[in-house]
């Protein structure tokens, strides 16, 4: 690819009515091109549970009476017994991968679950399920009906509490940019060689 999408926020088009992807707001976090895959979580589904309740669940002890009041998220409808949490700078494991200087990500593991029960540390989570995948192929085509936008990454959007205003938010950056162009004037999807329809 001759541009990286990765960190990249795709918003979907107002027309765009597949199922479970209606107005929905996506970071893309994982390149595969060996297994010709990008790998995405969506960040703006209805929540299905407290962090309290996945803890419980997991763990089957009594929590403390202060922890982390955040919720986990169906990320997408893929690999759904995956836990994937986003997060800042302020944590790292073995497990941790660098998905920007700023953004990191660390699949689910025990361990994980258990730190990130403290309400402070990191500052910014976002805790989901599952994932959406797409191959290479299928978002140049994707690109070409202008199906999605995309927006840099942006960490107050990423971590945002206002989740269910969040493609709102995302469509009125998407026209301050003019529809799918960078700040810097070029049109992500015409750099990775797809046909893309021209900004009105």
């Amino acid at each position: 690819m001759s541009i990286d999408l990765i960190s990249q926020i795709l918003v979907a088009d107002p027309k765009l009515h597949t199922p479970g992807l209606e107005k929905s707001v996506v970071i893309l976090i994982i390149d595969t091109p060996s297994q010709d895959g990008l790998f995405g979580i969506k960040l703006n589904h209805t929540p299905l549970m407290s962090y309290r309740e996945a803890m419980q669940d997991m763990l089957h002890r009594r929590l403390p009476d202060k922890m982390r009041d955040t919720s986990f998220y169906m990320g997408g409808p893929h690999a759904q017994n995956q836990f994937c949490f986003l997060h800042g700078t302020d944590y790292e494991a073995k497990n941790t991968l660098s998905i920007t200087e700023e953004l990191r990500l660390t699949i689910g593991t025990r361990h994980a679950f258990t730190d990130f029960m403290n309400p402070n540390k990191p500052e910014n989570l976002f805790a989901s399920f599952g994932l959406h995948i797409w191959s290479h192929e299928q978002l140049k085509n994707d690109f070409a009906f202008g199906t999605w936008h995309i927006l840099p990454y942006a960490p107050e959007l990423v971590f945002t509490k206002d989740r269910e205003n969040l493609w709102s938010a995302c469509m009125r950056r998407v026209e301050n940019q003019n529809k799918a162009l960078r700040p810097d004037g070029t049109d992500p999807a015409a750099s990775l060689g797809y046909p893309t329809q021209t900004p009105n």
